[in-house]
């Protein structure tokens, strides 16, 4: 599903054992993750640490891309 620049991936688990459906079982239907470009994810995370967000990787960087896992930052029900 696209809205302007931003792309928007649904899921269901094919199998009880796939990590959408494992995903789902834990935590409950809703939004499992969410992608955002940036231009300079090393600072970008290094200020996100100073703030308090905990990180469960540190930048993997490849030729193609970058990234890094912030812990589950969920909202109050």
């Amino acid at each position: 599903m696209k809205a302007g620049p931003i792309t928007v991936v649904l899921l269901q688990g094919t199998t009880p054992e796939s990590q959408v459906s494992k995903y789902v079982e834990h935590y409950g239907p809703g939004v499992q993750h969410i992608a955002v470009a940036v231009e300079d994810l090393p600072t970008l995370a290094e200020e996100l640490k100073a703030a308090g967000v905990e990180f469960d990787t540190n930048v993997i960087s490849s030729p193609a891309c970058a990234r890094s896992s912030p812990r589950a930052i969920r909202a109050p029900a």
